[in-house]
């Protein structure tokens, strides 16, 4: 079909027109900072908080460290040992990281860590924390935020994937990655849904009741953008027992129920009257060789005690807390295993009190015993002992078992061990872990008693060496 004239002649006017005018202006595309600027405003989501309310046997551990600019609080609740753990757990994670910049550093690094928290939730069965971390390992800052959830029925720990229904976790994942593409700039999307899918965000609830998720610094975003917490509102059908326990206990707060009265502790032997030894472990504890010794010790129903190293303290705080848990006693052996006469007397007491300070942290326990390294000992160590409060712990049977590395000849010194008597072994050795089980045997079938150097001794003084009970 013939086109009219008059369309074709009309287009060679436009296309003239266009040929002869001045250029059109072109819109720029517009920056990273100013497509950011361009983004809806992100709505403030706040966790609701519930400090207010009462928890029974609730305490504060704090530890501060004015030499790397450490402070830390956490709180700890009597009875309640699997929450207690894990709250240390949240707060060595994020010391971890200043401690080892500054050792790396010398003493020219500088770095701190302020840890605090606050009460998230509180029910008869279950109770939520915020543990906040301002970090600075080197030239950065971070502030990073840990939830802790815990279910007191069950005795477990609580993430948000065990607070909503597992049908309708695709359906909270995509609400908070498309809330990330509409208020974040450049989030890493990727990096995002491996944190739902598989890590630990912050969890909590909004004063309305929605379920909070929220990203640390740098997790999802360029540091500008912050720590990104997102509200999903949840209907009370896609939460779980424990989800809908979760959100009540923020929303309508009550006190934790008081943790169950503890089995009986083992009846103290009277050392008077029945014959005791003590079995003691040095350096460690290992975390090769030390565990498997737990696991000896609790299999013969023997109590130790376990004279440790703070650098060993700090490197393996869960062992601390099992050697704890198992009954044992746990006393210092100083930082790094100097000969303490030696050092000037500020060095050794900083020996004393970093030990001190791991094991406190690790445990919730100061030790209040001292087996200086290598049995060094004169009036200068006496006298700080007694200051701290230490009663000095020593040996009588030497089973060395650290030069000859035999399980034979380590059995055979510790059957020399008469009624009263502290035996010496080191945790750290195989060898002695393999002669641990020959031992106890030995020394039962000459009718001793295995306890603890306190419950040997009974009761000590601060500056006191003691080799034995005789």
């Amino acid at each position: 079909m013939r086109r009219p004239l008059f369309v074709f002649a009309a287009a060679l006017s436009l296309l003239l027109t266009a040929c002869v005018a001045e250029p059109a202006s072109v819109t720029p595309t517009p920056l990273a900072s100013e497509a950011s600027s361009a983004l809806p405003e992100r709505p403030v989501v706040e966790f609701r908080s519930a400090d207010s309310v009462s928890i029974p046997g609730l305490r504060t551990l704090t530890d501060g460290d004015n030499g790397s600019l450490v402070y830390t609080v956490i709180p700890q609740i009597e009875g309640y040992h699997r929450l207690n753990e894990r709250l240390r757990e949240v707060r060595e994670q994020d010391t971890r990281d200043v401690v080892d910049t500054i050792s790396a550093g010398g003493a020219a690094s500088r770095g701190s860590v302020n840890v605090s928290w606050r009460t998230l939730g509180s029910a008869p069965r279950i109770v939520g924390f915020l543990i906040s971390s301002i970090v600075s390992p080197g030239a950065s800052t971070a502030v990073r935020e840990r939830s802790v959830w815990y279910d007191a029925a069950d005795d477990r720990l609580l993430g948000w994937r065990d607070l909503v229904r597992p049908e309708d976790h695709d359906t909270v994942i995509d609400d908070v990655l498309a809330q990330l593409r509409r208020y974040v700039a450049q989030p890493d999307l990727v990096s995002a849904q491996s944190i739902l899918r598989s890590g630990d965000p912050a969890v909590g609830f909004t004063a309305t009741g929605d379920l909070i998720l929220q990203f640390d610094e740098y997790d999802v975003a360029a540091g500008a953008e912050g720590a990104p917490a997102f509200a999903v509102p949840v209907a009370e059908s896609s939460l779980t027992g424990p989800g809908k326990a979760a959100r009540e206990a923020t929303l309508r707060p009550q006190p934790l129920e008081a943790a169950p009265e503890p089995p009986p502790a083992p009846e103290k032997v009277d050392c008077r009257a029945v014959k005791c030894v003590a079995l003691t472990f040095d350096d460690g504890p290992s975390g090769r060789t030390t565990p498997r010794l737990l696991d000896i010790l609790e299999r013969e129903d023997v109590r130790a005690t376990f004279f440790v190293l703070g650098t060993q303290a700090q490197a393996y705080p869960k062992i601390l807390r099992r050697i704890a848990a198992d009954g044992h006693e746990i006393g210092n052996h100083s930082w790094s295993h100097p000969d303490l006469t030696r050092l000037d007397p500020q060095d050794a007491l900083s020996q004393v009190r970093r030990t001190s300070r791991a094991i406190e942290k690790a445990t919730g326990r100061a030790p209040d015993l001292l087996r200086p390294p290598y049995g060094a000992r004169d009036k200068k160590l006496d006298a700080l002992a007694r200051g701290e409060g230490y009663a000095e712990v020593l040996w009588s049977i030497d089973t060395r078992d650290w030069e000859n590395h035999s399980p034979k000849k380590i059995i055979a010194a510790a059957k020399k061990a008469k009624r009263g008597a502290i035996i010496l072994m080191h945790d750290i050795h195989a060898d002695t872990v393999d002669a641990v089980p020959h031992v106890v045997s030995a020394l039962r079938k000459k009718g001793f008693t295995l306890v603890t150097v306190s419950d040997l001794l009974g009761t000590t003084h601060a500056g006191k060496r003691y080799y034995g009970r005789y």
